[in-house]
């Protein structure tokens, strides 16, 4: 993400917090702060990340539309999303001019979804490049042409479990998913090894 949007993430269980974080600075994305709850979060974020906010809460969603009126770009994480939704209508339909910026998903939204709610807000997963080791650029190359793990395995003399384990690794420095369904990794994979390669 740069240095474009400062993203803070607050709210939750500190284990929930602290892992949306870790997946996140592992796609390239900076996260400035992580926060108990909302009202730490000091002033100057582009963008906050709330984790299991409800909306029954008397304060919660006048403090969490304040921030967004002020022009933070705010994602609710919510296990009442239907709520938080209504919430955020009624304060839309009420609003003159520019409506606050509050985005509303489940709880349980996948790591996908966050991201593509952070490139709507501008910012940018920029993952640092981390070099192959020897047999992970071995395997890459043979997964490039179109073999299969086993395939792999045996032109290595690897076992087929220790290539899944080197084409997980692969993914991950690639930034590629396999939770994805728009993509196949291995194809992206494939492309980006023949971009690299002209």
């Amino acid at each position: 993400m740069g240095g474009d949007v400062r993203l803070a993430i607050a709210g939750g269980v500190p284990l929930i917090r602290r892992g949306i974080c870790l997946q996140l600075r592992g796609c390239g994305v900076t996260v400035v702060g992580e926060y108990p709850e909302l009202s730490a979060i000091g002033p100057g974020h582009d963008a906050v990340i709330l984790l299991g906010m409800r909306a029954e809460g008397v304060s919660t969603v006048p403090e969490v539309l304040a921030v967004a009126a002020a022009g933070t770009a705010v994602l609710v994480l919510t296990d009442t999303p239907a709520r938080w939704r209504a919430a955020r209508t009624t304060v839309r339909a009420a609003s003159r001019g520019r409506a606050p910026r509050v985005e509303i998903l489940p709880l349980g939204s996948s790591l996908e979804d966050l991201l593509s709610w952070l490139a709507e807000v501008g910012a940018r997963a920029t993952p640092a490049a981390r070099p192959l080791t020897e047999t992970e650029q071995d395997v890459y190359d043979l997964l490039a042409l179109g073999l299969s793990n086993a395939g792999i395995a045996a032109r290595l003399s690897l076992s087929p479990r220790t290539v899944e384990c080197h084409v997980t690794h692969l993914f991950g420095k690639l930034g590629l998913s396999r939770s994805d369904p728009r993509y196949n990794p291995r194809v992206a994979a494939a492309l980006h090894w023949s971009q690299t390669r002209r």
